[in-house]
């Protein structure tokens, strides 16, 4: 039966301990109509504890023990069964029937292990349990090994995010699920230059699959999570009327440039429409927006794209304040996109490209000089980099996910800050020959099949990365042209 139906005796539930009478001084009698058995192993001396832990568990131990001082005939005793449990049985058992009972928390609190949360869950505690939080951050936390890869440069302390284990807060947006799994049951060199090494675990199927789901959760919770803001601060930019806080502002100069005015449903509102505003601050939609726009300060903060100074509403002025706060959420936008990645963890389909794409791709490619940090292949074929400071663009086709790739070429300097990677595309709508000097574009264009492409960067974008994933799912060694190599001193 329930155990809120259990017939807790003559127990008054208001004492929590009362001193029991003689009949309840040990669990079985003593003399009287029901003596102790002999072959019973113990008779133990009780306490009674006016609980239902107490009863239940004395019930267990003894079931006809609630009937002692009743005047019960033999038809309306007690008629469960005794199993002569231990001590231990009985407590375990107790515990069992106490915890059935309503959840003290709401159906709509509870997180289900198959969704990104409950997954990240579980792989928090087994990289955790691996020590994989000493060098990398993953998802929020700090770790221990960072302290050594500070540098002191002028007055300024700056860390060196290319020479420590990198961060994975995009991890399973970046790479594939599989290449993960691969990589966590065989550990291989990525990064060569790096001074520490990756070790190797000796982890079951389950936990290999565990890790790679882990990350995939993580930058889903984390897109997720930027997302609920970003829509927190639309609904309290729009919930006023009259009055919005960037007309205070308009007109006043900031070496951060202009505020956010765009307009648009997918547009971001600016900061100021929210925190400087004179009307519709009342509302609940205001309110969350306001937590929403310090949640992302934070956030950006810890991320490092922005100066602290900027982000301090106390030692940067309104103005900047606010333009700061714009690009605050501009990157919070960015990094929604980023780290988006579909529950449960499917790569997308390859994509198709032409081969007059393809080979405009390499000729991109080889004019960007990708080559001089990156290796393609064998190192120690002729004209290939033999000592590089970024990844093999082999691997690109089976480790990366293309999504992540054509982001990533559009800023890599606000993903992931601190990168040794170029920004050649702006916030990848500029062509990477705008700077060009005209005669440079005119033979840059020369060697392109599509010419219009010279201006195109988005399209450059997409060239590039249609050569490296046709190159590489080929597994084809690419080395430098001999005009693009530097020359020897």
């Amino acid at each position: 039966k329930p155990a809120g139906q259990l017939d807790l005796g003559f127990f008054d539930p208001m004492l929590r301990r009362t001193e029991t009478d003689k009949r309840f001084q040990r669990l079985y009698p003593t003399a009287g109509e029901q003596p102790w058995l002999p072959w019973i192993p113990d008779n133990l001396t009780v306490q009674i504890e006016r609980t239902h832990a107490s009863f239940v568990w004395h019930k267990l131990r003894n079931p006809r023990i609630w009937d002692r001082g009743r005047d019960k005939s033999v038809l309306t005793r007690l008629r469960m069964p005794n199993f002569f449990m231990n001590n231990t049985q009985a407590g375990s058992l107790a515990t069992f029937v106490l915890s059935r009972r309503a959840a003290n928390i709401d159906a709509s609190l509870i997180v289900s292990d198959q969704s990104p949360a409950g997954v990240a869950a579980r792989g928090r505690n087994l990289a955790r349990s691996l020590n994989c939080t000493a060098c990398h951050t993953i998802d929020g936390n700090g770790a221990a090994i960072h302290a050594y890869y500070w540098r002191q440069a002028g007055n300024q302390v700056h860390f060196q995010s290319a020479e420590a284990p990198p961060r994975l807060p995009s991890q399973g947006a970046r790479v594939t699920a599989q290449w993960t799994y691969e990589y966590m049951r065989d550990v291989t060199t990525i990064r060569p230059w790096l001074s520490v090494r990756m070790p190797s675990f000796n982890l079951s199927d389950e936990q290999t699959i565990l890790l790679a789901e882990y990350f995939s959760a993580v930058s889903s919770e984390q897109s997720r999570w930027l997302g609920e803001k970003l829509v927190a601060i639309k609904k309290g930019a729009s919930s006023g009327q009259n009055l919005l806080g960037r007309d205070a502002l308009l007109g006043r100069d900031s070496h951060l440039g202009p505020l956010s005015a765009t307009s648009g449903p997918n547009s971001i509102p600016s900061a100021a429409d929210v925190l400087f505003r004179t009307s519709g601050r009342d509302t609940t939609e205001w309110e969350d927006a306001v937590t929403a726009i310090d949640r992302l300060r934070r956030f950006v903060l810890s991320h490092g794209t922005i100066p602290a100074q900027w982000l301090d509403p106390i030692e940067a002025d309104r103005l900047t304040f606010a333009k700061a706060c714009d690009q605050a959420l501009a990157d919070a936008a960015l990094l929604q996109q980023v780290y988006s990645i579909d529950h449960p963890f499917l790569d997308s389909p390859a994509e198709t490209a032409t081969a007059d794409q393809i080979a405009d791709g390499r000729a991109l490619f080889q004019e960007l000089q990708c080559l001089q940090c990156h290796v393609f292949g064998n190192p120690t074929v002729p004209g290939a980099n033999a000592h590089p400071t970024a990844p093999d663009l082999q691997q690109a086709n089976r480790r990366l996910r293309r999504a992540w790739v054509t982001m990533w070429l559009s800023n890599p300097r606000r993903i992931q800050p601190g990168t040794r990677m170029p920004g050649f595309f702006g916030d990848g709508d500029a062509s990477a020959f705008a700077d060009y000097p005209p005669e440079d574009r005119a033979a840059v264009q020369a060697r392109l099949l599509d010419k219009s492409l010279v201006d195109n960067g988005p399209a450059q974008i997409q060239a590039i990365v249609a050569f490296v994933y046709d190159a590489s799912s080929r597994q084809v060694d690419v080395v430098r042209e001999a005009e693009t190599q530097p020359a020897d001193n």
